[in-house]
């Protein structure tokens, strides 16, 4: 019996540890199936997006070697070019040749029906990325970015406007970034700390030849011996990091350098394109007419370009933990709970970023109202930019313009503008400050949404100050004999955005061209214009509305000859039905082929007409006005010229204004040889102090003018505000003059 129940003990045993057993592979089975669902829930979107990668991953897979061949030629050569020339060369050349368009070519490469470098060079989020540090969001400064960090040697940007660097010093400022010139004491040593530590580093502002100490460096000569790696440094050997960086950055806009710099360099345009100075512009614009817009603007753009990085970290996330998860994958609970946590935090990043978007195009809308003035302020730019052809002299810096174009648009100048506006405003504590500029905003944007022709009065009134505040500021710099050239090529310019200007016709007043080989003239005709008029006149005939010029002037000779002599034949009428069938800017095209002499006097009205009295009439120089556009910032410039002494004007400036030499806060230099460190000393004490230094005479130090430019950079980025730099120089000689 004890036998029996024994048995059956055990059997009983046996039944509930099999039924224990059971029960718990079913609760293990559900764990699992409930683990299973919510990795499924957490992943099933992310399986749909790995579909969609894995599916265009395979069809680039056949044309990738095309795609990386263009990006490879355009990180190598596209550079150091402007956004036509880019284009040109890798539609017309690089595209061609890959496609076996030619017969070089043999055959060609595969290759997609839209292939963009920037697809396999960067990403969204990293674009992203680079616009939070800074770089512009036009198409040539995302390449140049993307060049820069894909570039195998050492990137060289062209950088006149600072954009690069300015970017470069906030990527790069988590890493220990180090930032030296050529000839300073600290650059061997801060060389030497970014090679052996891995560290970035920039050389400043180069001009077009570099020092034989780093060609080493630059040309990536390093050595081996054993394990260790290292690279000459003078007659020093130093340890080469392998996450050593290298910017070089020259503000020179066309530099010529040697071969051997071009081909251990990567050269970048970092030069500002219109279509980029516009969006800032239209930034500036927009923070001081509506600063409740700019302000959402730029919180928006950071959200959005944070969504951007979050959701790609996420993504890479998600796939890291999976690919290095260990065992069961449905066991690992810590898994499947961060996988949740990131889908939770992708789904609101999703719902937030809809929101943004429809957000943004409200925004966009509003901003959008003055497009039209920050385009009118980047084609101001850009026909300063064009000003060095006509001398070498005229270069205009990118931050001096914005503060003009800023002035222009708040009308706020310096100190010598008063008025009891200002003086509450500058009284007032921080708190009442905010407070007033909120109810401005608001007020101003009850008023534009009420009352649009209110908006476009304001906008009318922007474009033309900001035209006339910068060709003022030009005007005041130019040599006499230029002043009506920048006029004429305002002029031209705001006609041909107007759509006005035909191209033929703004050519053919410009080059006053010739025809080579004209028919012959009759003997009437021969009567009275000379061969040269002639010429002109069967030249002019090739633009449309002048089809008919010459047999008109061969039939009715007699009303011609008398046009031709009036003492000022731009204010008659034109003969026969010439004078109504042309335009006033057509009539100047006429004088230009048979009265020359007259062109500058009837340009004048023209401008004059079109702009307003202003642009052809200057106010005599007044030093007070011009003071109110300097700041600390900006010093003031004097050409000297024989008789003219522009100290007697300081001194008389400064003691209307307190600053004077009995006070001791104005000092008057002659430049010469040893006055450099008496020059250093002066602009050190008062660009902490507050004080007027003026430098006479810098053309006689010319080695010693990039010290100078060094330290009223650094004034620039943090002086007094009562510091002014007042310099003279003789104008540069004629043989610069294009």
């Amino acid at each position: 019996a004890e036998a029996t129940v024994a048995e059956l003990t055990a059997a009983f045993d046996a039944a509930v540890a099999e039924k224990e057993a059971v029960i718990a592979e079913a609760d293990a089975c559900m764990r699992k199936l409930g683990l299973a669902q919510r990795l499924m829930a957490a992943l099933g979107s992310e399986g749909e997006r790995w579909k969609s990668t894995v599916a265009s991953l395979q069809a680039a897979l056949p044309i990738l070697v095309g795609d990386a061949l263009l990006a490879a030629a355009f990180v190598s050569y596209n550079g150091c070019f402007n956004r036509s020339f880019r284009e040109l060369l890798t539609k017309k050349k690089f595209l061609p040749f890959l496609l076996g368009q030619v017969p070089q070519a043999k055959g060609g490469v595969p290759m997609g029906d839209d292939a963009d470098p920037l697809k396999i060079l960067t990403t969204d989020a990293e674009i992203a990325s680079w616009s939070n540090e800074g770089l512009p969001t036009d198409r040539v400064s995302v390449e140049n970015g993307a060049i820069v960090t894909n570039c195998a040697r050492w990137p060289l940007m062209i950088d006149p406007q600072l954009q690069g660097i300015t970017w470069i010093k906030r990527r790069e400022e988590k890493r220990g970034l180090h930032v030296v010139r050529l000839g300073q004491k600290q650059l061997m040593p801060k060389l030497e700390d970014a090679l052996q530590h891995g560290k970035p580093i920039v050389i400043e502002n180069l001009q077009t030849s570099i020092d034989a100490v780093l060609a080493p460096v630059i040309g990536r000569q390093v050595k081996r011996r054993g394990r260790t790696v290292f690279v000459k440094l003078g007659d020093k050997e130093v340890d080469y990091h392998a996450d050593f960086k290298l910017y070089l950055q020259t503000k020179l806009s066309n530099p010529h350098y040697p071969p051997e710099i071009q081909a251990e360099c990567t050269l970048i345009n970092f030069m500002v394109t219109e279509d980029g100075l516009e969006d800032q512009l239209l930034a500036l614009t927009v923070l001081k007419e509506r600063p409740d817009l700019e302000e959402q603007k730029a919180v928006l753009i950071a959200q959005m370009n944070g969504f951007k990085i979050k959701t790609k970290e996420l993504e890479d996330g998600i796939l890291e933990q999976l690919a290095n998860a260990e065992g069961d994958v449905l066991e690992n609970i810590a898994l499947i709970e961060n996988l949740e946590d990131s889908k939770r935090v992708s789904l609101e990043i999703a719902d937030k970023a809809k929101v943004a978007q429809v957000t943004e195009a409200e925004i966009n809308s509003a901003r959008e109202m003055y497009r039209r003035v920050a385009a009118r302020g980047s084609l101001m730019f850009f026909l300063l930019a064009t000003l060095n052809k006509v001398h070498t002299f005229y270069h205009y810096s990118l931050s001096s313009f914005n503060a003009i174009v800023e002035r222009a648009i708040t009308g706020r100048r310096g100190k010598l503008v008063w008025n009891e506006e200002a003086a509450m405003s500058a009284m007032a504590p921080a708190k009442l400050k905010r407070n007033l500029a909120d109810a401005a905003a608001e007020e101003k944007k009850r008023v534009v949404a009420e009352t649009p022709e209110v908006l476009e009065e304001r906008m009318a009134y922007l474009i033309d100050n900001i035209t006339y505040c910068v060709f003022d500021a030009t005007r005041r710099g130019l040599l006499e004999r230029h002043k009506l050239i920048l006029a004429t090529q305002l002029l031209l310019k705001v006609m041909a955005k107007g759509g006005e200007l035909i191209d033929a016709e703004a050519e053919y007043l410009v080059s006053g061209r010739s025809s080579m080989a004209p028919p012959q003239m009759t003997t009437k005709v021969q009567e009275f214009l000379s061969p040269k008029q002639w010429a002109a006149a069967c030249a002019l005939r090739e633009v449309d509305a002048f089809r008919s010029l010459t047999e008109d002037l061969e039939l009715a000779t007699d009303a011609w000859a008398e046009w031709l002599e009036c003492e000022r034949p731009e204010a008659e009428e034109l003969p026969g039905d010439w004078d109504k069938r042309l335009s006033a800017f057509q009539k100047l095209l006429v004088l230009r082929a048979l009265r020359q002499d007259r062109v500058t006097t009837a340009l004048t009205a023209f401008i004059e007409q079109r702009l307003g009295r202003r642009y052809v009439q200057q106010e005599p120089f007044d030093l007070e006005d011009t003071f109110n556009d300097s700041s600390f910032k900006q010093p003031l410039f004097f050409v000297l010229f024989p008789g003219v002494d522009p100290g007697v004007a300081i001194e008389r400036l400064g003691a209307k204004l307190g600053f004077t030499q009995q006070r001791g806060n104005y000092v008057s230099i002659s430049m010469g040889q040893g006055q450099e460190a008496n020059a250093e000393n002066c602009i050190d004490r008062f660009s902490k102090e507050g004080g007027w230094v003026f430098l006479q005479n810098i053309h006689l130090m010319s080695t010693w003018l990039p010290t100078l430019d060094r330290k009223l950079e650094l004034v620039a980025e943090a002086g007094h505000e009562d510091f002014r730099a007042f310099l003279s120089a003789e104008p540069p000689p004629p043989l610069l003059e294009h």
